[in-house]
This record gives structure tokens, C-alpha cells and sequence, in this order.
């Protein structure tokens, strides 16, 4: 089974797809591929054991403001009991206030334990207009991005930049948004900014189109 897989900084999750092997990304640089690989299953950055390295074959950057990249991994990632399968959402779809999604990431814990672990919280959707309002009209909070959280002590901190924000969909697991930089860590009435990968979708739909052609021709 072949599996698009989506790298979120430093964070892995899989989603099956026809056939390629593909990872989202949030990246500051292009850098060197051959000087990296893609872990999947990681759960402890100090105890590798149960996680795998797949090298890159390609990297694809986003469109213009989009914070995100597509790297196309040699082979499939192997599916496992910690490398799971999250779907692409539709494109142009939303999801309605104050539904609770999960936002996964390594960030900082500010001292109450578990560095080093991949952690998650549970977040509230907030809608633009009220994102916007709360972060004092300083933040434009356009179609391309989305909001959730807003409740101290539970939120985006240092290092959970690139993390994913997963919904459930019925009996689907959904990736609704990427983190990214924002006003402080985990503040109260303040919510944290997510890259909207609804509206992108169809941009990663040619990126997949693009290479199953390739191989097609090939």
C-alpha cells in the first residue's frame, strides 16, 4: 500500500493517498536532502528505538504565503501501530466553532514534565472574525488560516510550530490546520493561528497528479 505522508515540522503523520509518498511540511529553509530523513513512529526524542528513517526524494514548496512544502519520500512509510493514517480534507471545507480538535507537537511544557515527548492537546475552533477581534485587529486572519485554542496553560508553545491540528470527521481523522508562529505561548483569550490546509488542498491534489503522471510516463 502506497501512503502520503504528512511531515508537520517536526511532527509525522500518514494519510493514505493513491500513489505517492508525500510529506506536508513547514519549512524555513531548503535545505540539503541528502543531510536529512523522515522518522516515522516517534514518540520519544530519546528512545528511538520503535521509529524508522526514510530518506527524501523530493522537496516541493508551497505557494506564495502558504508556510508550506511537499516532500516526496524514496518509498512508502510502513504502517504500524504508531504510524497511523490522518485524511486530506475537502477542499474549501470548514469546521464549525467550538468543535474540539487535537493539536499534536513537541513544544515547550514550561517545566511541568514530558520534554522530549510527543505531546497533544485538546482545542477549541474559533471562527476568523472572532480570532481577529480577539488579537486586537493586529492579525488578519484570512481564508488561508484558521484558529483554535484560547484557554490558558492549553495551547501552541515553543516548538510545537509545524504541528498538526486534527479533527474528527465522523469515523475519519482529519488534518485541519499546521501551526504556526504566533502572539505568545498557550494564552488565555488568545488562539492560537493554524495554516488552513483546506484551502490548499487542491494545490497538493496537482502536486500528487504531477508525479503519478511522471511515473506513468517513466
Amino acid at each position: 500500500m502506497d501512503t502520503l505522508l504528512l511531515l508537520l515540522g517536526e511532527h509525522v503523520f500518514s494519510c493514505r493517498m493513491a500513489s505517492e509518498c508525500v510529506c506536508v511540511s513547514v519549512p524555513l529553509s531548503v535545505p540539503d536532502l541528502r543531510e536529512f530523513s523522515v522518522h516515522v513512529g516517534l514518540l520519544h526524542l530519546s528512545d528511538p528505538a520503535n521509529s524508522q528513517g526514510l530518506r527524501i526524494a523530493h522537496l516541493v514548496c508551497g505557494p506564495e504565503g502558504s508556510s508550506l512544502a511537499l516532500l516526496r519520500l524514496a518509498r512508502p512509510a510502513p504502517l504500524s501501530e504508531h504510524v497511523r493514517t490522518v485524511q486530506l480534507p475537502v477542499a474549501g471545507c470548514e469546521v464549525a466553532e467550538g468543535s474540539y480538535c487535537l493539536m499534536y507537537g513537541w513544544g515547550e511544557t514550561k517545566g511541568t514534565g514530558h520534554e522530549g515527548s510527543l505531546k497533544m492537546v485538546r482545542l477549541p475552533v474559533v471562527s476568523s472574525e472572532r480570532c481577529s477581534r480577539v488579537h486586537s485587529g493586529g492579525v488578519a486572519i484570512r481564508e488561508s488560516r484558521v484558529c483554535a485554542g484560547g484557554e490558558k496553560d492549553r495551547g501552541v508553545c515553543e516548538k510545537d510550530y509545524g504541528g498538526p491540528l486534527v479533527c474528527q470527521e465522523r469515523e475519519s481523522k482529519v488534518i485541519v490546520g499546521v501551526s504556526i508562529h504566533g502572539r505568545g505561548c498557550a494564552l488565555a483569550r488568545r488562539p492560537a493561528i493554524f495554516v488552513n490546509v483546506a484551502f490548499y488542498t487542491e494545490w497538493i491534489h496537482k502536486v500528487f497528479k504531477h508525479y503519478s503522471d511522471m511515473e506513468t510516463n517513466y
